[in-house]
């Protein structure tokens, strides 16, 4: 019985106030089922190759010259075949993209200042805690969407990652490393249906906190987008990690502190010099 979790982004630093990732977590059989139901419900006309949410929204690309009432109908069967396979849980991780910059502009080594590499061990981390908490203790799937620059940077790093959490005494994090996957999985949407049903719910939630300023710690009314329709159908439909988790301003100053000070512990400097040569960080 695998577990598999997919996972997509949303928002880009410069454009948006928050970067988002979110996604599923399911049994592998339950996601073909899902996946045999969904590629109908593409070639049902009109048909689309693919969900793309941002295209879906501005009518462009896939959905070019269809009209609101027929893009509607089109979303609304695809929240139906999420209810009706629905998923184990809901995961997210939501990043303040304002405090971000401000915060981690000090530090030099790009990956390591890159939202995406924090979000994904903070996905990574979310699916392996809920996996365990489900009794379950067999190694995990998690698949995120193709991502060009993102997608390498996150492969190289993911053996530095694996180490440091073997050299932990943590029971939890043990725990952990026995469930990790070998490598991080990225995939095409085209292909790998349950990472369309990710893009929806990761769009939903990066729109949501669009006009969130200046940060995730502040109180604000989201301006309307005209698809919380879709939001209400969707999202109580299915129960959301307690793994997920928003990073504001206050977060994300503990996770630099905590940074520093693991760079710093005598148990791991061995291993981070080490990495450091390796992957050539100076």
């Amino acid at each position: 019985m695998t577990i598999q979790a997919y996972i997509d982004d949303s928002g880009i630093k410069g454009t948006d106030p928050v970067f988002v990732l979110a996604g599923f977590i399911g049994k592998a059989e339950r996601w073909a089922e899902f996946s045999d139901a969904w590629s109908i419900h593409l070639k049902q006309s009109p048909s689309v190759q693919y969900i793309k949410m941002n295209e879906a929204a501005k009518l462009n690309g896939q959905f070019r010259s269809w009209k609101p009432e027929e893009r509607d109908q089109k979303l609304a069967g695809c929240v139906e075949i999420i209810k009706r396979f629905p998923p184990e849980k809901a995961i997210y991780f939501i990043n303040d993209l304002i405090a971000w910059k401000q915060i981690v502009r000090e530090i030099k080594v790009k990956t390591l200042a890159d939202p995406h590499f924090h979000g994904f061990n903070a996905v990574i981390s979310g699916v392996c805690n809920e996996v365990l908490d489900s009794g379950v203790d067999e190694q995990i799937e998690v698949i995120f969407d193709e991502h060009v620059i993102f997608g390498p940077r996150v492969s190289l790093w993911y053996p530095v990652l694996k180490e440091l959490i073997e050299l932990t005494n943590n029971e939890k994090l043990s725990r952990i490393k026995n469930i990790l996957p070998p490598a991080p999985m990225f995939r095409d949407d085209r292909h790998f249906l349950p990472l369309q049903a990710a893009d929806i719910l990761a769009w939903l939630l990066r729109t949501a906190f669009r006009d969130r300023l200046p940060g995730l710690e502040t109180a604000w009314r989201p301006a309307l987008t005209g698809f919380e329709w879709l939001a209400e159908e969707l999202l109580p439909s299915i129960p959301v990690s307690q793994y997920s988790i928003m990073w504001g301003h206050e977060k994300i100053a503990r996770i630099q502190k905590l940074s520093i000070e693991m760079r710093c512990a005598p148990e791991l400097a061995d291993t981070i010099a080490k990495w450091q040569k390796k992957l050539g960080i100076k």
